[in-house]
């Protein structure tokens, strides 16, 4: 067995892992998205609670929701805006 024979082996068993393992999530990952629904761009607002604790207020589809802002969230401020 030369080592090209090695490399080809070695590829093939990746190939095949690689495949065992992506297909289940490739499914999993379309069922998500048809089940979850399309992603639709909204505005948030900050605010401040009386509690001095910033609350992400927003609308989607004539419903609003809220939750509290924490310290792990990523907030990008346009310009323009206060």
């Amino acid at each position: 067995m030369s080592t090209l024979d090695t490399i080809g082996i070695i590829g093939e068993m990746l190939a095949w892992v690689g495949a065992i393992i992506g297909v289940p999530f490739l499914a999993a990952g379309l069922i998500i998205r048809t089940v979850g629904g399309a992603r639709l761009p909204t505005n948030v607002t900050i605010v401040d609670d009386l509690g001095q604790q910033p609350i992400a207020i927003w609308s989607v589809k004539d419903r609003t929701y809220t939750r509290p802002v924490t310290a792990h969230d990523d907030l990008h401020v346009e310009e323009g805006t206060v």
